[in-house]
């Protein structure tokens, strides 16, 4: 006779800790805690991110705080341009040096092959 006619029923670990002798709340909470062993840097962040995305208070749509916004984003900006035109300046720099070392390299290839022609 197949499992299926045998009455057995096949529950999921999860809904055979909801039938346990344990409360439901107790059998969630235990659930709950191996997923909090699994990713514990990941609750900090959710965390913040629910504080980031609370509805904002009525000062912060006021002209001047929305100003202080503006400003604080703008001077952020800038900062991040100059730090992009810097290390693309590095960049370059590299490049050139990489470019050159490069050359370098070809010439004393091509001088050796030189001296072996030469010498044959």
């Amino acid at each position: 006779m197949s499992e299926r006619g045998s009455g057995k029923s096949r529950k999921s670990p999860a809904s055979k800790a909801l039938t346990s002798k344990q409360p439901a709340s107790k059998a969630a909470k235990k659930a709950a805690g191996a997923g909090r062993k699994a990713s514990g840097a990941a609750t900090g962040k959710a965390k913040a991110s629910a504080k980031r995305s609370a509805a904002p208070s009525a000062s912060a749509l006021e002209p001047a705080a929305l100003l202080a916004r503006v400003v604080k984003l703008e001077s952020e900006r800038d900062r991040l341009l100059a730090e992009l035109e810097k290390a693309e300046s590095r960049i370059r720099a590299l490049e050139e040096g990489r470019d050159q070392v490069l050359n370098r390299i070809d010439w004393v290839i091509d001088s050796l092959r030189s001296l072996i022609d030469t010498e044959q």
